[in-house]
């Protein structure tokens, strides 16, 4: 089953946009916009300089801006409780910061560049710069909202798949003692009725058995291996039973080299009919296997035993579980006066 990981691509690109082209331009255009270079005479070197540093004081109040969101997200913040706390503890936290970065760093601007501090150009600076930081927060917090609600959905269809394996998991289990215990059952009864016999067919259900075990942890097997396994187990339904009880498989080999099926499913829906059904010899029970739409169907006329056996009813509620868990579809199950069919999906190799 594939593997689903959190995903983490929205956000570092979001980051790498803002590090390479937002926070380099907010630092050349806010000062230009503010009038912070007007009626200054530089050189071009000097100019170069200043708007390095403004890109820097960019650069600083970003980077400040990520480490208090880092640590807003931090999942055990002995600061705040709740989501609406700590959001606005964030923001005035980082208000106050992002204004006491920009007041001091171009006070330092002035003084190193020997000019008279214009301290309405530094208010006008910061309100800029205090506005462009509530909208960048406000990208970042909707980039963090979509992210944790993508990552919760990821997160429960993990928690889903897991289940569904438990669950697939404990249903296969189920395959070997039931099956086992109705072939003992039936080799009990041979050996005490008929021992010549049940040396045939103890070696026909060793390589019965085989199928079991090779199939078992597999979640799909070609229909081909499944009729395959079907005649082989059949074979042992006719040393008991003899001609009581007959299996007509009406579909082309070549047909059945195509399609995916449960393992052991067929098996199931014949013990199923043979469990339920009264036969003899002279009113054989007729299993009919063939392919409806994209079902392959185990369909027999019903004639419902005066006395059941003891059943578990392990078999077919296992079937119905593994068809839903496998292919995420259900087996149907058509009941009349007259007939009795299961609908087993099939998928396409």
């Amino acid at each position: 089953m594939a593997e689903l990981t959190l995903n983490r691509s929205p956000l570092e690109k979001v980051n790498r946009f803002f590090l390479l082209i937002v926070v380099p331009v907010l630092g050349i255009v806010i000062p230009n916009i503010t009038g912070l270079l007007q009626n200054i005479s530089f050189t071009w070197l000097q100019q170069a300089l200043s708007y390095t540093w403004f890109i820097f004081i960019s650069y600083a109040i970003w980077k400040g801006n990520m480490l208090l969101l880092n640590h807003l997200r931090r999942p055990n913040d002995q600061y705040a409780k709740g989501y609406y706390n700590k959001l606005l503890l964030y923001f005035a936290t980082d208000f106050v910061y992002t204004a006491i970065v920009t007041f001091v760093l171009l006070t330092g601007w002035y003084i190193v560049f020997r000019l008279t501090v214009n301290w309405v150009n530094i208010l006008h600076c910061t309100y800029y710069v205090l506005f462009c930081v509530a909208l960048i927060n406000t990208v970042y917090e909707i980039v963090f909202l979509r992210q944790e609600m993508e990552d919760s959905m990821l997160k429960v269809k993990l928690l889903e798949m897991e289940k569904i394996q438990a669950e697939l998991a404990a249903l296969k289990s189920q395959i070997d003692p039931h099956f086992m215990f109705n072939s003992l059952n039936t080799l009990s009864y041979l050996i005490s009725s008929k021992p010549d016999t049940a040396k045939t067919y103890n070696d026909t259900l060793a390589k019965v058995y085989r199928y079991i075990l090779v199939y078992k942890d597999q979640d799909l097997v070609f229909l081909k291996e499944e009729l395959e396994f079907v005649s082989n187990y059949f074979y042992l339904i006719n040393i008991r039973y003899e001609q009581a009880v007959k299996l007509l498989i009406e579909i082309p080999e070549l047909k059945a080299e195509h399609f995916l099926v449960i393992p052991a499913s067929l098996q199931i829906l014949i013990e199923n009919a043979i469990k339920h059904n009264d036969f003899s010899k002279k009113e054989p029970l007729v299993i009919n296997i063939n392919i409806q739409g994209g079902h392959v169907t185990v369909k027999n006329l019903m004639r419902p035993k005066l006395f059941a056996e003891p059943t578990s009813g392990i078999g077919l509620e296992n079937l119905k579980e593994r068809s839903r868990l496998i292919t995420g579809k259900n087996i149907i199950i058509n009941r009349d006066n007259s007939e009795f069919a299961v609908k087993i999906p099939m998928l396409k190799s």
